[in-house]
């Protein structure tokens, strides 16, 4: 780990991925959120160990996949 690097823990890292994943669908009604997003792996530098990855991988897919009705109907 380097000199000011943190390690992220779960809960934190998973919101961010929350956000991340929804400004990347949104980006048209949200640009500076997109912008500010995109190409990163976190708010600042941090250690992400790999479990944490792979685990928030996971519960993103089964959060969206249990959230894909809850969109407005046209």
């Amino acid at each position: 780990m380097k000199v000011g690097e943190s390690s992220v823990g779960f809960n934190r890292y998973l919101t961010f991925r929350i956000f991340q994943t929804i400004s990347e669908d949104v980006k048209e009604y949200m640009p500076a959120d997109y912008q500010f997003y995109k190409n990163k792996e976190y708010y600042h530098p941090g250690r992400i160990g790999i479990f944490t990855k792979i685990a928030t991988g996971i519960m993103l897919k089964v959060m969206f996949f249990m959230m894909r009705d809850l969109e407005p109907v046209n």
